[in-house]
């Protein structure tokens, strides 16, 4: 699910957003989805995809221009909160409000602070992360307990 942005637009620190640019002239001619993904990334964005053909169905218009080049973008804004006056390049902006895949859930998160795992944490993976934070002894008994070694 997606909601348009208009001018000037509110970037938030976490948010995706998903964008349609249209490149004419030069920029057209030698734009490459790279070049596309590395200038958003000067401007704030992390984990950016671009494509240049057949965008993702999330994009809601996913027609090209039939002037120039066209690319649609996705990227996660890690700068501070601003407003934002758009490049003449960037045609249309939206919200992306569906949740981000892989991302872990509350069962899926340790409960130390600063300290996250991929997946629900196991013995031996909750003595690792006690045991990088020192409290070896408790470790030790845990690590045993739960994986059977040394064998009794």
């Amino acid at each position: 699910m997606t909601a348009e942005l208009t001018p000037p637009i509110a970037l938030v620190p976490g948010q995706r957003y998903l964008a349609k640019l249209q490149l004419t002239g030069l920029e057209a001619m030698f734009a490459t989805t790279g070049a596309v993904r590395d200038k958003l990334a000067t401007l704030g964005f992390h984990d950016v995809s671009v494509w240049n053909s057949n965008p993702p169905a999330r994009f809601p218009d996913r027609s090209s221009y039939p002037d120039g080049s066209t690319f649609w973008a996705q990227g996660t804004y890690a700068g501070p909160p601003q407003q934002r006056i758009v490049p003449r390049q960037v045609k249309r902006v939206w919200i992306d409000t569906a949740p981000t895949r892989g991302a872990p859930s509350v069962a899926q998160t340790s409960r130390v602070p600063g300290i996250r795992l991929p997946t629900a944490p196991s013995g031996i993976a909750v003595a690792a992360v006690l045991g990088a934070l020192g409290v070896a002894g408790i470790v030790t008994i845990m690590a045993t307990r739960r994986s059977g070694y040394p064998p009794h």
